[in-house]
Protein backbone atom coordinates (compact mmCIF):
# COMPACT_ATOMS: atom_id res chain seq x y z
CA UNK A 1 0.00 0.00 0.00
CA UNK A 2 1.35 3.40 -1.00
CA UNK A 3 1.31 5.88 1.89
CA UNK A 4 -0.27 9.21 0.87
CA UNK A 5 1.84 12.32 0.98
CA UNK A 6 1.73 14.32 4.22
CA UNK A 7 -0.87 17.05 4.72
CA UNK A 8 0.09 20.51 5.97
CA UNK A 9 -2.32 22.54 8.11
CA UNK A 10 -1.58 26.26 8.37
CA UNK A 11 -3.13 27.92 11.45
CA UNK A 12 -3.49 31.72 11.60
CA UNK A 13 -4.28 33.12 15.07
CA UNK A 14 -6.68 35.97 15.85
CA UNK A 15 -6.45 39.39 17.49
CA UNK A 16 -4.73 40.21 20.76
CA UNK A 17 -1.37 39.65 22.41
CA UNK A 18 -1.06 36.05 21.29
CA UNK A 19 1.92 33.94 22.34
CA UNK A 20 3.66 31.60 19.89
CA UNK A 21 2.03 28.17 19.51
CA UNK A 22 -0.88 28.86 21.89
CA UNK A 23 -3.53 28.85 19.16
CA UNK A 24 -2.16 25.94 17.16
CA UNK A 25 -1.71 23.79 20.30
CA UNK A 26 -5.30 24.42 21.42
CA UNK A 27 -6.55 23.74 17.91
CA UNK A 28 -4.67 20.44 17.54
CA UNK A 29 -5.51 19.17 21.03
CA UNK A 30 -9.19 20.11 20.77
CA UNK A 31 -9.87 18.85 17.25
CA UNK A 32 -7.38 16.00 16.80
CA UNK A 33 -6.20 15.10 20.31
CA UNK A 34 -8.58 12.16 20.77
CA UNK A 35 -8.97 9.10 18.55
CA UNK A 36 -12.48 7.90 17.54
CA UNK A 37 -12.12 5.10 20.12
CA UNK A 38 -11.50 7.63 22.90
CA UNK A 39 -7.76 7.08 23.27
CA UNK A 40 -5.37 10.03 23.29
CA UNK A 41 -3.68 10.60 19.95
CA UNK A 42 0.13 10.96 19.93
CA UNK A 43 1.25 14.44 18.92
CA UNK A 44 4.89 15.37 18.50
CA UNK A 45 6.63 18.75 18.45
CA UNK A 46 9.34 19.18 15.82
CA UNK A 47 11.58 22.06 14.81
CA UNK A 48 9.88 24.45 12.37
CA UNK A 49 12.59 25.14 9.83
CA UNK A 50 10.26 27.25 7.67
CA UNK A 51 9.70 30.01 10.25
CA UNK A 52 11.81 32.99 11.22
CA UNK A 53 10.66 32.76 14.87
CA UNK A 54 12.64 30.32 17.01
CA UNK A 55 9.69 29.93 19.41
CA UNK A 56 7.56 28.30 16.71
CA UNK A 57 7.37 24.54 16.34
CA UNK A 58 5.80 22.08 13.91
CA UNK A 59 3.24 19.82 15.55
CA UNK A 60 3.03 16.40 13.96
CA UNK A 61 0.37 13.69 13.97
CA UNK A 62 2.01 10.50 12.64
CA UNK A 63 0.49 8.67 9.70
CA UNK A 64 -1.26 5.34 9.88
CA UNK A 65 -2.69 2.69 7.59
CA UNK A 66 -3.60 4.44 4.36
CA UNK A 67 -3.23 7.85 6.04
CA UNK A 68 -0.34 10.24 5.65
CA UNK A 69 1.33 12.35 8.30
CA UNK A 70 -0.23 15.72 9.23
CA UNK A 71 2.01 18.70 10.02
CA UNK A 72 0.61 21.79 11.77
CA UNK A 73 2.25 25.20 11.31
CA UNK A 74 1.35 28.59 12.78
CA UNK A 75 1.42 31.94 11.05
CA UNK A 76 2.53 34.03 14.03
CA UNK A 77 1.86 37.67 13.20
CA UNK A 78 1.13 39.34 16.60
CA UNK A 79 4.49 41.20 16.89
CA UNK A 80 4.09 42.66 13.40
CA UNK A 81 0.78 44.43 14.14
CA UNK A 82 1.01 46.05 17.57
CA UNK A 83 0.91 49.57 18.92
CA UNK A 84 -2.61 50.70 18.09
CA UNK A 85 -4.49 53.46 19.89
CA UNK A 86 -7.82 53.63 21.69
CA UNK A 87 -8.97 56.81 19.85
CA UNK A 88 -8.45 55.11 16.48
CA UNK A 89 -10.53 52.12 17.63
CA UNK A 90 -13.32 54.40 18.90
CA UNK A 91 -13.29 56.38 15.65
CA UNK A 92 -13.61 53.15 13.63
CA UNK A 93 -16.42 51.90 15.88
CA UNK A 94 -18.25 55.22 15.57
CA UNK A 95 -17.96 55.05 11.79
CA UNK A 96 -19.53 51.57 11.78
CA UNK A 97 -22.19 52.66 14.27
CA UNK A 98 -23.35 55.68 12.29
CA UNK A 99 -22.89 54.34 8.75
CA UNK A 100 -25.62 52.47 6.92
CA UNK A 101 -24.63 48.79 6.89
CA UNK A 102 -24.87 46.78 3.69
CA UNK A 103 -24.92 43.30 5.25
CA UNK A 104 -28.07 42.09 7.03
CA UNK A 105 -26.20 40.56 9.98
CA UNK A 106 -24.06 43.60 10.70
CA UNK A 107 -27.12 45.84 10.25
CA UNK A 108 -28.86 43.98 13.08
CA UNK A 109 -25.76 44.25 15.30
CA UNK A 110 -25.45 47.99 14.60
CA UNK A 111 -29.11 48.64 15.35
CA UNK A 112 -28.87 46.67 18.59
CA UNK A 113 -25.83 48.74 19.61
CA UNK A 114 -27.65 51.97 18.74
CA UNK A 115 -30.69 50.97 20.80
CA UNK A 116 -28.48 50.01 23.75
CA UNK A 117 -26.67 53.35 23.59
CA UNK A 118 -29.97 55.26 23.52
CA UNK A 119 -31.33 53.24 26.47
CA UNK A 120 -28.20 53.91 28.51
CA UNK A 121 -28.45 57.65 27.82
CA UNK A 122 -32.14 57.67 28.74
CA UNK A 123 -31.42 55.69 31.91
CA UNK A 124 -28.66 58.05 32.97
CA UNK A 125 -30.83 61.09 32.33
CA UNK A 126 -33.78 59.53 34.14
CA UNK A 127 -31.73 58.62 37.22
CA UNK A 128 -30.33 62.12 37.42
CA UNK A 129 -33.82 63.63 37.09
CA UNK A 130 -35.27 61.39 39.81
CA UNK A 131 -32.44 61.72 42.33
CA UNK A 132 -31.22 65.25 41.65
CA UNK A 133 -32.75 66.53 44.90
CA UNK A 134 -32.21 63.35 46.89
CA UNK A 135 -30.08 63.37 50.09
CA UNK A 136 -28.43 60.21 48.80
CA UNK A 137 -26.21 62.39 46.67
CA UNK A 138 -24.63 63.73 49.89
CA UNK A 139 -23.80 60.20 51.01
CA UNK A 140 -22.30 59.33 47.65
CA UNK A 141 -20.13 62.46 47.56
CA UNK A 142 -17.46 61.02 49.95
CA UNK A 143 -16.98 58.14 47.51
CA UNK A 144 -15.74 60.55 44.85
CA UNK A 145 -12.06 60.32 45.95
CA UNK A 146 -12.27 56.51 45.79
CA UNK A 147 -13.75 56.75 42.29
CA UNK A 148 -10.95 59.08 41.26
CA UNK A 149 -8.42 56.54 42.54
CA UNK A 150 -10.03 53.60 40.75
CA UNK A 151 -10.60 55.47 37.49
CA UNK A 152 -6.93 55.45 36.36
CA UNK A 153 -6.83 51.67 36.85
CA UNK A 154 -10.00 51.15 34.84
CA UNK A 155 -8.81 53.59 32.21
CA UNK A 156 -5.47 51.78 31.93
CA UNK A 157 -7.20 48.39 31.61
CA UNK A 158 -9.66 49.72 29.05
CA UNK A 159 -6.92 51.43 27.09
CA UNK A 160 -4.97 48.16 27.06
CA UNK A 161 -7.96 46.27 25.70
CA UNK A 162 -8.46 48.86 22.98
CA UNK A 163 -4.81 49.37 22.00
CA UNK A 164 -3.55 45.79 22.31
CA UNK A 165 -6.57 43.77 21.15
CA UNK A 166 -9.29 45.66 19.29
CA UNK A 167 -6.71 47.89 17.60
CA UNK A 168 -5.60 44.92 15.48
CA UNK A 169 -8.98 44.90 13.75
CA UNK A 170 -9.20 48.68 13.34
CA UNK A 171 -5.67 48.88 11.89
CA UNK A 172 -6.53 46.14 9.41
CA UNK A 173 -9.95 47.32 8.23
CA UNK A 174 -9.54 51.08 8.72
CA UNK A 175 -5.80 51.62 8.26
CA UNK A 176 -4.04 54.94 8.35
CA UNK A 177 -0.92 55.48 6.21
CA UNK A 178 1.38 54.52 9.09
CA UNK A 179 -0.47 51.18 9.44
CA UNK A 180 0.19 50.03 5.87
CA UNK A 181 3.81 48.78 6.38
CA UNK A 182 2.82 46.70 9.41
CA UNK A 183 -0.18 45.24 7.61
CA UNK A 184 2.00 44.35 4.62
CA UNK A 185 4.54 42.73 6.95
CA UNK A 186 1.82 40.48 8.35
CA UNK A 187 0.90 39.39 4.84
CA UNK A 188 4.54 38.74 3.98
CA UNK A 189 4.99 36.48 7.03
CA UNK A 190 2.03 34.33 6.00
CA UNK A 191 2.83 34.45 2.28
CA UNK A 192 6.42 33.36 2.86
CA UNK A 193 5.36 30.36 4.94
CA UNK A 194 2.67 29.29 2.47
CA UNK A 195 5.15 29.52 -0.41
CA UNK A 196 7.65 27.41 1.57
CA UNK A 197 5.03 24.70 1.98
CA UNK A 198 4.64 24.64 -1.83
CA UNK A 199 8.40 24.40 -2.39
CA UNK A 200 9.76 21.52 -4.47
CA UNK A 201 12.72 19.38 -3.41
CA UNK A 202 15.85 18.58 -5.44
CA UNK A 203 13.90 15.92 -7.38
CA UNK A 204 11.20 18.41 -8.35
CA UNK A 205 8.64 16.85 -5.99
CA UNK A 206 6.45 18.72 -3.53
CA UNK A 207 6.71 17.42 0.04
CA UNK A 208 2.98 17.82 0.75
CA UNK A 209 0.02 16.46 -1.11
CA UNK A 210 -2.46 18.93 0.33
CA UNK A 211 -2.53 22.14 2.38
CA UNK A 212 -5.43 23.18 4.62
CA UNK A 213 -5.55 26.77 5.93
CA UNK A 214 -7.37 27.51 9.19
CA UNK A 215 -8.01 31.05 10.40
CA UNK A 216 -9.55 32.30 13.64
CA UNK A 217 -11.09 35.78 13.96
CA UNK A 218 -8.90 38.32 12.15
CA UNK A 219 -6.62 35.41 11.28
CA UNK A 220 -9.24 34.21 8.79
CA UNK A 221 -8.96 37.53 6.93
CA UNK A 222 -5.17 37.27 6.93
CA UNK A 223 -5.49 33.69 5.67
CA UNK A 224 -7.75 34.89 2.85
CA UNK A 225 -5.18 37.52 1.90
CA UNK A 226 -2.16 35.23 1.89
CA UNK A 227 -4.05 32.61 -0.14
CA UNK A 228 -4.95 35.09 -2.87
CA UNK A 229 -1.38 36.45 -2.92
CA UNK A 230 0.19 32.99 -3.15
CA UNK A 231 -2.26 31.81 -5.81
CA UNK A 232 -1.50 34.84 -7.97
CA UNK A 233 2.16 33.81 -7.85
CA UNK A 234 1.64 30.07 -8.42
CA UNK A 235 -1.29 29.94 -10.83
CA UNK A 236 0.73 30.01 -14.04
CA UNK A 237 0.73 26.69 -15.96
CA UNK A 238 3.72 25.26 -17.76
CA UNK A 239 4.15 25.90 -21.49
CA UNK A 240 2.03 23.45 -23.51
CA UNK A 241 3.75 20.83 -25.61
CA UNK A 242 3.37 21.03 -29.42
CA UNK A 243 0.81 18.21 -29.26
CA UNK A 244 -1.21 20.10 -26.64
CA UNK A 245 -0.98 23.36 -28.55
CA UNK A 246 -2.58 21.68 -31.54
CA UNK A 247 -5.73 21.04 -29.48
CA UNK A 248 -8.17 23.84 -28.61
CA UNK A 249 -8.28 25.11 -25.02
CA UNK A 250 -11.82 23.75 -24.63
CA UNK A 251 -10.37 20.24 -24.98
CA UNK A 252 -7.13 20.77 -23.04
CA UNK A 253 -8.82 22.47 -20.08
CA UNK A 254 -12.56 21.69 -20.23
CA UNK A 255 -13.16 22.52 -16.55
CA UNK A 256 -11.60 25.99 -16.84
CA UNK A 257 -13.37 26.54 -20.18
CA UNK A 258 -16.79 25.73 -18.63
CA UNK A 259 -16.28 27.58 -15.35
CA UNK A 260 -18.77 30.33 -16.18
CA UNK A 261 -21.34 27.69 -17.21
CA UNK A 262 -20.98 25.90 -13.88
CA UNK A 263 -21.21 29.19 -11.97
CA UNK A 264 -24.45 30.02 -13.76
CA UNK A 265 -25.79 26.53 -13.03
CA UNK A 266 -25.05 26.98 -9.33
CA UNK A 267 -26.84 30.32 -9.32
CA UNK A 268 -29.89 28.73 -10.94
CA UNK A 269 -30.01 25.41 -9.06
CA UNK A 270 -28.10 26.08 -5.79
CA UNK A 271 -26.57 22.61 -6.20
CA UNK A 272 -23.50 23.12 -4.00
CA UNK A 273 -22.46 19.45 -4.24
CA UNK A 274 -22.24 19.68 -8.02
CA UNK A 275 -20.13 22.83 -7.83
CA UNK A 276 -17.76 21.32 -5.25
CA UNK A 277 -17.31 18.30 -7.54
CA UNK A 278 -16.54 20.70 -10.38
CA UNK A 279 -14.01 22.52 -8.18
CA UNK A 280 -12.13 19.25 -7.61
CA UNK A 281 -12.11 18.61 -11.36
CA UNK A 282 -10.76 22.11 -11.96
CA UNK A 283 -8.01 21.63 -9.37
CA UNK A 284 -6.95 18.30 -10.87
CA UNK A 285 -6.93 19.85 -14.33
CA UNK A 286 -4.77 22.76 -13.17
CA UNK A 287 -2.34 20.36 -11.48
CA UNK A 288 -2.07 18.42 -14.74
CA UNK A 289 -1.23 21.69 -16.50
CA UNK A 290 1.69 22.28 -14.12
CA UNK A 291 0.05 24.62 -11.59
CA UNK A 292 1.59 23.54 -8.22
CA UNK A 293 -1.35 24.76 -6.11
CA UNK A 294 -1.98 22.58 -3.04
CA UNK A 295 -4.48 24.54 -0.91
CA UNK A 296 -7.70 22.53 -0.84
CA UNK A 297 -9.62 24.17 2.02
CA UNK A 298 -9.96 27.47 3.87
CA UNK A 299 -11.60 26.85 7.26
CA UNK A 300 -12.68 29.89 9.29
CA UNK A 301 -14.00 30.35 12.84
CA UNK A 302 -15.53 33.62 14.08
CA UNK A 303 -14.60 35.26 10.81
CA UNK A 304 -15.15 38.98 10.01
CA UNK A 305 -15.38 37.90 6.36
CA UNK A 306 -19.11 37.60 7.05
CA UNK A 307 -19.17 41.42 7.08
CA UNK A 308 -16.79 41.94 4.15
CA UNK A 309 -19.20 44.26 2.31
CA UNK A 310 -19.03 46.71 5.19
CA UNK A 311 -15.47 46.22 6.39
CA UNK A 312 -13.82 46.31 2.95
CA UNK A 313 -15.91 48.99 1.29
CA UNK A 314 -14.93 52.63 1.05
CA UNK A 315 -16.07 55.76 -0.69
CA UNK A 316 -13.71 54.93 -3.54
CA UNK A 317 -14.58 51.26 -4.18
CA UNK A 318 -17.10 48.81 -2.74
CA UNK A 319 -16.25 45.21 -1.90
CA UNK A 320 -18.49 43.92 -4.72
CA UNK A 321 -16.75 46.23 -7.19
CA UNK A 322 -13.35 44.94 -6.08
CA UNK A 323 -14.57 41.37 -6.65
CA UNK A 324 -15.72 42.31 -10.16
CA UNK A 325 -12.27 43.78 -10.82
CA UNK A 326 -10.67 40.46 -9.70
CA UNK A 327 -8.95 42.11 -6.74
CA UNK A 328 -10.71 39.76 -4.31
CA UNK A 329 -11.64 36.16 -5.16
CA UNK A 330 -15.23 35.23 -4.51
CA UNK A 331 -17.80 32.50 -5.06
CA UNK A 332 -20.97 32.55 -7.16
CA UNK A 333 -23.63 34.74 -5.60
CA UNK A 334 -25.95 31.90 -4.54
CA UNK A 335 -23.31 29.97 -2.54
Amino acid sequence: MVTPKPTAVLVVHGIGQQMPMDTVRRFVRTVFGTRPDGRERPIFSKLDRDSDFLDLRRLVIPGGKGRGRVDFYEVYWAPALSGGSAPAVLAWAARLLFTRSQGDQLRRIVWAARCLLILLLLLAGGLYYVFRDSPWLRYLAPLAPLALGVWPLLRGWGSSVFSETLADASRWFAPRPRDIPDRDNVRRIGHQLLMELHRRDADGQQRYGRIVVFGHSLGSVIAYDIIRMAFDELRWPRDPTPEESARPVSERQPAAWNFSVESTALTETSDVGRFQHFQRQLHQEQRAQGVPWLVSDLVTVGSPLTHARDLWSSGVASFDQRIEENEFPGLPASW
